[in-house]
């Protein structure tokens, strides 16, 4: 059950919230952060992404955090794409989400993956020990067929486990709060995503996060050329010329709505205005 205490840190948040303003993604960190502390969380990510086919990798599309250090942020994007050392909560969940007929659903670590799975699976060995984290909340929500909304909420290592209280709290605010999924995403919501290699996904998250391609090269092993050769590559799959565009389609709007250059709408029935093609850094 959830408490009259509970009740009233959730109106007091939705206020704080109200009291933003009109910046989406300030109203979503507000948020995101109040949620983190009502469940006496240490980290949080939001993201929207696409799955099809449980045993392969979800696409991100966007991304939002607190808690992760450039570090932390990488290796999620990192360990996001390795099929050989996938979480083991990972196609459990992908498959209750695309098995849920549109249902939201929200879950423990616990929930999916015992204690002995968890603990012994290369993938907490490698990766979470390096963020520092352990035990977590997923919520995910639904927003057309493939595409979800999906909210972590993690603790740091050593400390104790998500409880249903927790996680009823975070269901029915992550179920009732309908702009935190649909505002300030992408009208395609990412459709072209899944056409990119993993490798590309990456890189793609890391471009979105502000990483330069020193800082990508030095998390991932390679030389700044290649990094250069992938950016370049992602550039030229969404159509942008640049960092700055790449951040401005997927954390405006849909990119097709706001000129970069000349404002020049196309005929009827193509995908939007002209923009230069150009591979530049």
């Amino acid at each position: 059950m959830v408490s009259e205490e509970s009740v009233r840190t959730i109106v007091r948040l939705l206020g704080d919230v109200a009291g933003v303003g009109s910046d989406v993604h300030a109203k979503k960190r507000r948020f995101m952060s109040g949620l983190a502390e009502m469940v006496d969380a240490d980290a949080w990510a939001w993201v929207v992404g696409s799955v099809s086919d449980p045993e392969q990798p979800p696409v991100y599309l966007n991304f939002m955090q607190d808690g992760f250090d450039d570090q932390g942020v990488g290796i999620i994007m990192e360990s996001s794409q390795d099929l050989e050392n996938r979480s083991p909560e990972s196609e459990p969940l992908m498959r209750e989400i695309i098995e849920s007929g549109g249902n939201h659903i929200t879950r423990t670590r616990r929930d999916m993956v015992s204690d002995d799975g968890w603990y012994d699976s290369a993938h907490f060995k490698m990766y979470r020990t390096r963020m520092g984290v352990d035990d977590f909340i997923y919520s995910v929500f639904p927003m057309s067929e493939g595409i979800f909304s999906a909210v972590g909420l993690h603790r740091k290592l050593g400390r104790g486990a998500f409880d249903a209280r927790e996680r009823r709290l975070a269901h029915i605010l992550v179920s009732e709060v309908k702009w935190l999924h649909f505002e300030g995403v992408p009208e395609d919501k990412g459709q072209d995503l899944p056409e990119l290699s993993p490798r590309l996904r990456t890189v793609f998250a890391l471009l979105l996060e502000g990483w330069t391609r020193k800082q990508m090269a030095q998390h991932l092993g390679l030389s700044v050329n290649t990094i250069a050769e992938y950016t370049k590559a992602v550039y030229r799959h969404f159509d942008v010329n640049g960092q700055k565009p790449l951040i401005r389609r997927f954390r405006v709007g849909n990119g097709y709505d706001m000129p970069i250059h000349t404002p020049t709408i196309k005929a009827a029935g193509s995908r939007g205005l002209s923009r230069s093609k150009s591979g530049g850094a």
